[in-house]
């Protein structure tokens, strides 16, 4: 964040938001999503990334990449 609002001055055409979730706030917002998409690997590469479990949760359906 700090190097952000160091360069954000010299720019002239880009704008920079952050949104920051409460943890409380993250399962009412994926709760209001049709459907989740997830386009990326766990760390491991073995298993599901947390994304997705916190979607399953959700009881969304989720689109993903082949694992």
């Amino acid at each position: 964040m700090k190097k952000i609002e160091e360069l954000k001055s010299s720019w002239k055409s880009v704008s920079i938001n952050t949104v920051w979730l409460d943890a409380d706030d993250y399962p009412v917002l994926l709760s209001l999503c049709d459907f989740g998409v997830c386009l990326h690997y766990s760390s491991s590469g073995l298993d599901l990334p947390m994304k997705i479990i916190d979607m399953f949760e959700a009881k969304i359906p989720v689109l993903a990449i082949h694992y």
